[in-house]
């Protein structure tokens, strides 16, 4: 019922980062029964914090700068009284972090607890094994890891600090940061510190004292000096969550306003985060649940399936060693694409992006295992991987092994889950060519408030204005929205691809430019095309076709079709092989490779988009525009709404009906090259007149980056062009 502790003095292997050795176990064993009983509870408790976090609202007046510096891995020491340990956990914004927690059987369930939400307790008390947790304590300070500690721990007096936090920081020279917790609604406790338990849709306060330093070479007076002012901060810090928690205090003087305490301590503006209204709050809760039983369902097959099965092992954040090996010990940028289509417009980003921030390492995560194939290709990303699914406990196992300061996400990608648990950890957001079409604003109706909390934090670079408005109306701040325009314009051609086109063209005996292109073809568009292309063949017999379906595992379907109709039709793998015998007679290519549909653009005269002709919303008709190809889609172009009217208004492309329609175009154009090439010099144009879109992103990325504040990453002197 739930893992073991992580316990430093415990047997369990160490964390390899954190430099501690095993030291003897003091606990004793547990029995059978009992850590039945301890997984149980823990897990309970599990649910609760996730409840907490799910709806509380927290306010934190300075304490933002002690989970910035715990997500830097500063070293540093947070104290909290024993009763306002329960709220560590809210503040907890991800990061390394050491929590002591004493052998008791309450100390067992702590430690497990924490050991789920991303986190790793140090056993040991001032009764039961103290020296121990005193050891692995200075060794993970001085390894560069945080530490929480409890002054008054673990029996008493409650608020009186005891020498234990005073002497840990003498010996490793770290500071102490005393931070003040209280909720609106909470219930207290009958034990000796009277635990404050924070219930739902409470307010949850955290105020952060002010640091106290001692020195290595402090004397016991000096020591004692320290101990009182960590005692008044925490008390002081206490009292203040509590006022602005519950309103002015009663028994004892006049609120400190949170500006006063602010000007005392660090001199910054108190700021709320995380803000939820109840009815986001609900459907969040709900929608954690759902996902949770799927991710649990999954994460069941992967263990029986085995773990490499299907990618389910990464679908629930487990991710192979070799993942680990390539990051190191470096922060990520983390950009995520649904698949091969959504890959292209990051491709622009990557080279700026590792030019600008050499010492991250770049994480590409997908939804299938063709985008990943493709991912994992690409030059300079370090590693590909599936994306979670969108459950909290998996998403944060995510988070933690991958260790992103920025996450970027192409087009629909909206998971509230992973996007609510980023902000949670501070880590920004960035939305690229996002596009939402109206009957994606019907659909995210329904769960407006949840959609309003997961995007109250990303920046949303959008690709038109209408994008705009309809991202807006599923929830999106108006001020955190930028019309930015559309990446895969300006994505770079892979040069591989084309020498492969190349060679392929060469063997097929191609000398003219009378290609057709059916790209990211749907069920029933292929039949359409090949009806249409045997009407083609009639008036101009040396014309060849180039269907590309969308998805790799209808590749034999496709080639199924191809047999059924008759045609003479060869893979494109194929003409890859030495032994290929060159035959004239072959007048379809089946594209049954990823990543090259866009090398055969420049040499198409014309370009069919798949997706249009079938009820699915279009793919992108700016590639081939780009290339001088006249475009020809259907009547489905919801997807690509902006750039299919654009298109139009310049008479750079051609609307069909249906797949007579379609016929007549085609037949219309191939025999027409003149116009075709008019149509294709048009098209060129108008994707041109797109470019920018890439500036855009940048400067908006760099703007996120830089308030986020690790740009101190970047290079002096390099810049982004």
């Amino acid at each position: 019922m739930g893992p073991p502790s992580r316990a430093i003095s415990g047997q369990g292997e160490l964390p390899a980062k954190s430099g501690l050795r095993r030291s003897q176990r003091v606990g004793r064993p547990l029995g059978r029964i009992e850590s039945l009983w301890i997984g149980v509870v823990t897990y309970v408790a599990y649910l609760g914090v996730l409840l907490l976090r799910c709806t509380a609202r927290l306010k934190l007046i300075g304490a933002e700068e002690a989970r910035a510096r715990v997500r830097a891995a500063e070293p540093i020491i947070v104290a909290f009284w024993h009763d306002s340990l329960l709220g560590m956990p809210l503040l907890y914004g991800g990061g390394p972090l050491f929590v002591m927690t004493s052998w008791h059987r309450d100390g067992e369930i702590a430690a497990r607890c924490i050991g789920r939400l991303g986190m790793k307790a140090v056993r040991g008390s001032s009764t039961r094994g103290w020296a121990g947790a005193l050891r692995g304590l200075v060794m993970a300070s001085r390894g560069g890891c945080p530490i929480v500690v409890v002054p008054d721990g673990p029996l008493g007096p409650r608020h009186r600090a005891k020498p234990g936090a005073v002497q840990l920081a003498r010996a490793t020279g770290a500071e102490i940061v005393p931070i003040g917790f209280y909720a609106s609604r909470a219930w207290r406790a009958h034990s000796w510190d009277r635990m404050l338990v924070p219930l739902p849709f409470a307010r949850a306060v955290f105020v952060q004292g002010c640091g106290v330093k001692v020195r290595r070479d402090a004397s016991a007076a000096e020591l004692e000096e320290a101990r009182t002012v960590l005692e008044a901060e925490l008390e002081r810090a206490s009292e203040v969550a509590r006022v602005h928690a519950v309103g002015a205090r009663r028994d004892r003087g006049v609120a400190v306003p949170a500006e006063s305490h602010e000007r005392r301590c660090s001199g910054e503006r108190a700021r709320h985060v995380d803000v939820r209204n109840r009815t986001g709050a609900v459907m969040a809760l709900g929608y954690d649940a759902l996902m949770a039983f799927f991710g649990l369902s999954v994460s069941g097959a992967s263990r029986l399936l085995g773990r490499s099965r299907y990618g389910l092992a990464e679908r629930v954040g487990r991710y192979p060693r070799e993942v680990g090996e390539r990051l190191g010990s470096r922060r990520s940028i983390w950009l995520h694409a649904a698949s091969v289509g959504e890959l292209q417009g990051l491709r622009a980003l990557l080279g700026p992006l590792n030019e600008r921030f050499p010492r991250h390492a770049i994480v590409v995560s997908t939804l299938t295992g063709t985008g990943r194939s493709l991912a994992a290709s690409l030059p300079g990303v370090d590693a590909a991987v599936y994306f979670p699914l969108d459950a909290r406990w998996i998403v944060r196992r995510a988070l933690a092994a991958i260790r992103p300061e920025l996450f970027v996400f192409t087009e629909t990608e909206l998971w509230p889950g992973f996007l609510s648990e980023c902000a949670y950890r501070d880590v920004p957001c960035v939305l690229v060519s996002g596009r939402v079409s109206a009957r994606s604003v019907r659909r995210y109706a329904w769960v407006r408030p949840l959609m309003r909390n997961a995007l109250a934090r990303v920046i949303c670079c959008v690709q038109s204005e209408t994008d705009a408005r309809h991202i807006i109306s599923v929830g999106a701040m108006p001020s955190q929205v930028e019309v930015s325009g559309n990446l895969k314009a300006e994505a770079p051609v892979d040069d591989r691809a084309r020498m492969l086109v190349t060679m392929a063209l060469r063997r097929m005996g191609v000398t003219s430019r009378v290609l057709i292109v059916g790209a990211s073809t749907h069920h029933g568009e292929e039949a359409a095309l090949l009806g249409a292309f045997s009407r083609v063949m009639l008036r101009c017999p040396e014309a060849i076709l180039v269907v590309a379906p969308r998805h790799p595992d209808r590749f034999d379907d496709v080639a199924a079709l191809l047999e059924t109709a008759g045609a003479a039709w060869v893979r494109f793998s194929e003409l890859g092989d030495d032994r290929f015998v060159r035959s004239p007679g072959y007048r379809v290519i089946l594209l049954d490779s990823i990543g090259v549909l866009r090398a055969f653009f420049p040499f198409a005269c014309l370009v069919f988009v798949g997706g249009t002709l079938v009820p699915v919303g279009g793919h992108n008709v700016l590639e081939p525009a780009a290339e001088g190809c006249a475009v020809v889609f259907g009547p489905h172009t919801d997807h690509v709404a902006e750039a299919a009217r654009a298109l139009l208004a310049a008479d750079g492309a051609r609307r069909v009906a249906d797949g007579e329609d379609l016929a007549r175009v085609l037949e219309m154009l191939v025999t027409n090259r003149d116009d075709a090439e008019a149509i294709g010099v048009r098209a060129a144009q108008t994707a041109a007149g797109q470019r920018g879109a890439l500036g855009r992103h940048l400067e908006v990325i760099l703007s996120v980056v830089n308030a986020a504040g690790f740009a101190r990453y970047q290079q002096s002197g390099q810049g982004i062009t």
